[in-house]
C-alpha cells in the first residue's frame, strides 16, 4: 500500500491518502474485471474468428494463420496482408 500527504493550497495537510490493491476484498474485484473485459474478448474472437476462415479460404492451411496472429499484434495487418498474398502479391 502507498499512502502519501494531501497537499491543499495552504501547504501539506494532515490527511493521509493510501492507495493500495484489492486485498481482503476476495474474489470480487477479480470478477469486476473479467466482467470489464468480457466485450473485449467477444470482438477479439469475432474478429480472429474471420480472419481464420479468410486465411483457411485462401490456403493457408492450419498453423500459418495462428503464427501469423502470434507474431502481428495489428489485425488491420494481417487483413492487409492476407488480401494482398491473396491477390498474388509476393510472387
Amino acid at each position: 500500500m502507498v499512502c502519501f500527504k494531501a497537499f491543499t493550497e495552504n501547504g501539506p495537510s494532515t490527511t493521509e491518502v493510501c492507495m493500495g490493491s484489492a486485498v481482503g476484498r476476495g474474489s470480487e474485484g477479480y470478477f469486476a474485471g473479467v466482467r470489464a473485459g468480457v466485450p473485449f474478448a467477444l470482438v477479439v474472437g469475432v474478429v480472429a474468428f474471420s480472419f481464420g476462415v479468410l486465411a483457411r479460404s485462401l490456403g493457408w492451411g492450419v498453423i500459418a494463420p495462428i503464427v501469423f496472429s502470434v507474431a502481428t499484434f495489428s489485425i488491420t495487418a494481417q487483413f492487409a496482408v492476407a488480401m494482398v498474398l491473396g491477390a498474388g502479391g509476393g510472387r
